[in-house]
């Protein structure tokens, strides 16, 4: 295989462009079950924010067991 190698690497991209995923597999790892929202930028800097918070005031237990 190495020595088509660009062939290979043609044919994927064209694969790829064309949306033809038979041959440029979509490689997504387990975390992707974990995606359960899409939000937008400044939620999330408030739950960053609000998670940072929570573990300065000791309010979040989670945090706090499993740095003990």
């Amino acid at each position: 295989m190495m020595q088509n190698i660009k062939t290979v690497v043609a044919e994927y991209a064209a694969a790829k462009t064309a949306g033809n995923f038979d041959v440029a597999a979509v490689i997504a790892g387990e975390a992707v079950r974990l995606i359960h929202d899409i939000p937008a930028a400044a939620e999330i800097v408030d739950r960053i924010a609000l998670e940072a918070e929570q573990i300065l005031t000791g309010r979040r237990n989670s945090a706090l067991a499993s740095a003990g």
